[in-house]
């Protein structure tokens, strides 16, 4: 588990780390991994390197393909064999590309059609290599983003109607002021186009909820009450979807809609109100648009409320907006405060209706006013002096009404058409109706829980209006020192969508709220756990993008690893089981002994036997071995622009310790007796004996000292008592001989000196040290 900050900063969201299926992508696509961002870095770095690995297998396999489709047992030219080369030793496609790009251009003018005979691989490792590049960025799609999943430890939902102190009633009122004041700051700040890239938009499921506006609407109520009978508002988001929309993570079988509906349009004040008064230098008006024996709509402005230069000077007014609010609701087609009733020409039995009145307070406007809620047209003069002391525009009245009918609906989309949807009523009337959307019990703790964590109590427009007082006017941010800069007409209209956002903004809060838990202490008498195995399932299936937390598709993570092993054990076993099915089945196989060939050591083997040199083994293994401590050809550099292979100059034979004294006569001829030599890899010797035995006779001077080099003819080498052959002119001459023990190894051999270059017949042998050197 861990924490990752949301919209409410002081209190860190737990999120689950884990596996989790995210049902917007089923069952099965949905099946998801998250993991910390750190954790998740690794895994995508090492799934880049892995789709790599599975790119050079793969090329492997195409290679042998390719090479075994053009393998060939005729004489063919040197483009063949090169390619061949290429298809066996590229270890990937873009090495590859490399070389076949470099080959048809180097055999131009002496291979058959060279570009016609490596185009079609060129193009082929071209796509591959394109394909891959492509796949190892795309390898990050695994990726679904950072939606994750609340944990709903401390799952929650908040009861207003439940009994408490005093005290925990301030803190009840404090937490609504809270709540509404910080979804009013994300609708502020997150319900408008340029909100992208702002801090603290990307925590809901969807940034801001959907909803169509209409700007010239009718009235919502008789045409003879609105201000304007077509220059009205009208905002519906449609069907909400739980999981789409809010974030409750679930199946198509337990998913919900709800629907909201605001109309508004400014009302007439003649006929509604009456103008009193008090004494002779102080008057009111009342607004009247609905009775009650508590004078509950009975809303009384003061007159000296609008613009009155030295009252103002004075500071007997505040200098701002004043809001105030009514509100009828209706249960089956009646008011739900028997006391109270709207005009008849405000009834809406099928809605919530709020009236909203606007006083300027005293503000003066820097310019002519004709929006139809602000109104303000009447010319003043403010208590500035020159040169700021210009015509201003008051308010026309000490306030201004604009009445909203709320409808809400909610849905469940599993039930038969004509029933599935509660009607598009009021708060009250649609809880009413919620018993006849469950389609079963599970169904009917399941939209009970949406309605206890979203819908109770009831997101009204003078909820929020009440609680935010002026800071609900967007016209607010353009007022300083009592002064507003110039509204549009359609002020009015901004100021409705920013309430209906915020309205918004507070049900998808309310989601999230209810599966973070509430902690405060203040607010516990108010707080319910979830009471059933359906509600706690839903407090653990609430999703939110979390920036600290990265979620994977389990289906595509597994799928890459799995056919990515395939591939790669597909690479290591198809050459050897193409072998056994070739030999099994009497199938030539010269094509699979070109392929071992052609690979980069074989083809090292193959030049140093073109030479004669190396006794060699494991010619069809992927590494080729020589006789222990046998010397390979070296570079002949003699022309520097084709430098070849040549034979390795051989070893002399180097004098360790004489041991004789003297030559001794056999057959009337002098040997050299018990004279011990070893082999001397190196030509730098200074001191060089010619030939000991032209003259028939040796002696001590003749052989030198230690470390001297022999050189003459006369030398035979035995290995194991056996002659191999004369060694001619030089030492180590071209004659092949064989040491003691076997070709190339250290030990104890004879050495027999005979006279003119001629083969030891008859003589004393001398022992002689053999070392390693080639042979």
């Amino acid at each position: 588990m861990s924490d990752s900050p949301a919209i409410n900063p002081s209190h860190p969201y737990h999120v689950h780390t884990g596996i989790w299926t995210n049902w917007s992508f089923g069952s099965v696509y949905g099946a998801t991994l998250t993991l910390r961002r750190e954790d998740a870095n690794l895994l995508v770095a090492f799934m880049a390197v892995f789709v790599s690995i599975i790119g050079n297998r793969l090329w492997r396999i195409c290679c042998f393909a390719f090479h075994q489709a053009y393998a060939s047992n005729n004489a063919c030219d040197g483009l063949h064999h090169q390619r061949q080369a290429v298809l066996r030793n590229s270890s990937t496609a873009a090495s590859g590309l490399v070389t076949l790009i470099e080959l048809p251009w180097a055999w131009r003018n002496t291979a058959r059609e060279p570009f016609g005979r490596i185009l079609p691989l060129l193009i082929f490792a071209a796509l591959f290599t394109t394909a891959f590049i492509l796949a190892s960025g795309f390898s990050s799609k695994i990726v679904t983003g950072t939606e994750v999943l609340l944990s709903g430890n401390d799952c929650t939902w908040f009861d207003p109607n439940l009994n408490g102190t005093l005290d925990s009633l301030g803190a009840l009122i404090a937490f609504q002021f809270e709540r509404t004041q910080v979804a009013a700051s994300y609708a502020h700040q997150c319900y408008s186009s340029d909100s992208s890239n702002i801090l603290g938009c990307n925590v809901f499921i969807k940034k801001m909820l959907p909803a169509t506006l209409v700007k010239n609407a009718s009235c919502p109520f008789e045409d003879k009450i609105c201000r304007n009978a077509n220059t009205n508002i009208f905002l519906d988001t449609g069907f909400l979807d739980s999981h789409t929309d809010f974030g409750l993570n679930a199946p198509p079988s337990q998913r919900f809609q709800y629907r909201r509906v605001l109309h508004c349009a400014p009302l007439i004040t003649e006929g509604y109100k009456t103008i009193w008064n008090a004494s002779s230098d102080r008057s009111y008006t009342t607004y009247n648009y609905g009775s009650s024996s508590s004078s509950y709509f009975n809303y009384t402005y003061p007159n000296e409320a609008v613009w009155n230069s030295s009252l103002q000077h004075a500071g007997t007014y505040p200098v701002d907006y004043a809001i105030g609010t009514q509100e009828v609701s209706y249960t089956n087609g009646s008011v739900h405060y028997l006391d109270s009733e709207l005009v008849p020409a405000l009834r809406r039995p099928d809605a919530d209706v709020s009236i909203i009145y606007l006083s300027a307070g005293g503000i003066l406007f820097t310019q002519k006013t004709t929006d139809d809620w602000y109104r303000a047209t009447t010319e003043t003069t403010g208590p500035f002096e020159e040169p700021y002391n210009v015509p201003f525009y008051a308010q026309d009245e000490p306030a201004s009404p604009l009445a909203c009918a709320k409808q809400e609906q909610l849905c469940n989309p599993n039930l038969p058409d004509g029933s599935r949807c509660s009607p598009l009523s009021g708060n009250l009337d649609m809880n009413a109706n919620l018993g006849k959307l469950a389609g079963g019990n599970k169904s009917a703790n399941l939209i009970s829980w949406l309605h206890k964590i979203t819908l109770q109590p009831d997101i009204s427009l003078t909820q929020v209006v009440s609680i935010l007082g002026s800071q609900a006017l967007r016209s607010k941010q353009t007022v300083g020192y009592g002064v507003q800069s110039p509204l549009p007409d359609g002020q009015w209209q901004l100021d409705v969508q920013h309430w209906f956002a915020i309205s918004l903004a507070m049900i998808q809060e309310r989601f999230v709220d209810a599966a973070a838990g509430h902690t405060d202490s203040a607010i516990r008498p108010f707080v319910k756990e979830p009471d059933n195995r359906e509600e706690r399932m839903m407090c653990s299936s609430q999703k939110i993008m979390s920036s600290e937390h990265t979620s994977f598709s389990l289906f595509a993570l597994l799928f890459i690893l799995v056919v990515g092993v395939l591939v790669v054990i597909a690479s290591f076993v198809l050459e050897p089981v193409a072998l056994w099915v070739r030999k099994r089945y009497g199938l030539d196989y010269g094509a699979h002994l070109e392929w071992y060939s052609n690979e980069t050591l074989q083809l090292q083997r193959l030049a140093h036997e073109g030479v004669g040199v190396g006794t060699w083994s494991h010619a069809v293994n992927d590494i080729p071995l020589t006789g222990s401590g046998e010397l390979l050809a070296t570079l002949d550099l003699t022309d520097k622009e084709h430098p070849t292979l040549q034979r390795p100059v051989r070893p002399f034979l180097q004098i360790k310790r004489n041991t004789s004294t003297e030559g001794r006569e056999a057959n009337g001829t002098d040997f050299v007796d018990e004279s011990v030599f070893e082999y001397n890899n190196s030509r730098s010797s200074e001191h060089l004996i010619e030939n000991p035995f032209a003259q028939n006779r040796l002696g001590n001077s003749e052989i030198g000292d230690e470390g001297d080099v022999v050189r003459g003819g006369g030398v035979g080498f035995v290995g194991g008592g056996e002659v191999v052959g004369s060694l001619g002119e030089d030492v180590l001459g071209p004659t092949a001989w064989k040491l003691g023990g076997g070709g190339g190894a250290a030990g104890v051999g004879v050495v027999a000196l005979g006279r003119d270059g001629g083969e030891g017949e008859v003589g004393v042998f001398a022992e002689a040290e053999l070392a390693a050197g080639s042979g």
